[in-house]
């Protein structure tokens, strides 16, 4: 993607703190960046901005940019399809009002969750668990990692094989926002819609409805996205004027090719996403 002897500024655009599933502090967050000579982050909490908050307010930055952004949870045909929101207006009431909704049936999924496999015969300590995700936006993988922690299972994998997979037990599609809502109220709330991961959609023409409901982008590159997958979420975003978006969906340091920095995200796509915002905003001020 870059070429060679030429200095490019990097980022990463999809990276999550202890406020939602990931491990580590903002603070942190920001130290791996910088040390991973990044130039833009942007920590895209499930449902939560808290860690955006924290690190604007402390200063933890010094040269580093961060785009405001978080990952909401939506369901589309009772599937569970994550759409990532940069650039939002994250001081307006409308904004944190349903945020704060969001957060409010994650609690309440998660107890679901619990109660359905307490039922199945897991054995789960209800009070301990809920206890633990009592101040944070709790997710699927919190309750796998406590039952690898309390070795019901062997591993993150058979938890999620086992019991919180689609079609198990204790997998529950609940989420404020369907697709096509959360991508109009990021746009209400003067942010950019991206589909996230797409290669993780049941099915890929899927895409096609996310554009019609007016998605500005899409994550183009990530991880465990292969070459060819790439290249056709590029070309369809070309072909369909559509920004790109990319990062590691950093959540701890269990693997080296997931850490932060590890995939090639250019700052031109950021600054296509400003320009587009910029366009945005005066379009509705006309």
């Amino acid at each position: 993607m870059f070429k060679k002897g030429k200095k490019i500024k990097k980022c990463d655009l999809h990276i999550h703190s202890y406020y939602s599933d990931g491990i580590l502090s903002p603070k942190e967050l920001v130290e791996k960046a910088k040390g991973a000579k990044l130039f833009s982050i942007s920590i895209t909490d499930h449902d939560c901005i808290k860690a955006v908050e924290e690190v604007k307010k402390n200063s933890y930055l010094g040269s580093l940019e961060l785009i405001e952004g978080l990952e909401l949870t939506t369901s589309y045909y009772n599937d569970e399809v994550h759409i990532l929101a940069y650039l939002v207006d994250t001081k307006s009431d409308f904004f944190n009002k349903k945020i704060d909704e969001a957060y409010q049936i994650r609690q309440i999924r998660f107890k679901e969750m619990v109660e359905r496999l307490i039922l199945e015969g897991v054995a789960i300590d209800k009070e301990t668990i809920l206890r633990e995700v009592k101040d944070i936006v709790p997710t699927r993988l919190h309750l796998a990692k406590y039952l690898l922690k309390i070795k019901q299972v062997n591993s993150i994998y058979e938890a999620f094989r086992r019991y919180l997979g689609p079609g198990k037990a204790g997998y529950i599609c609940k989420s404020r926002f369907s697709s096509k809502e959360a991508i109009d109220f990021i746009h209400r709330s003067r942010g950019l819609a991206f589909l996230a991961h797409p290669h993780k959609l049941i099915k890929r023409e899927w895409i096609d409805d996310f554009l019609s409901f007016g998605i500005d982008g899409i994550e183009a590159v990530y991880p465990t996205m292969g070459q060819k997958e790439q290249s056709f979420y590029k070309e369809y975003a070309l072909e369909n004027n559509l920004l790109l978006s990319g990062g590691s969906d950093f959540h701890q340091d269990f693997n080296k090719l997931c850490g932060i920095g590890c995939v090639d995200i250019p700052y031109d796509w950021v600054l296509k996403m400003k320009q587009r915002k910029k366009e945005m905003v005066a379009l509705r001020n006309m």
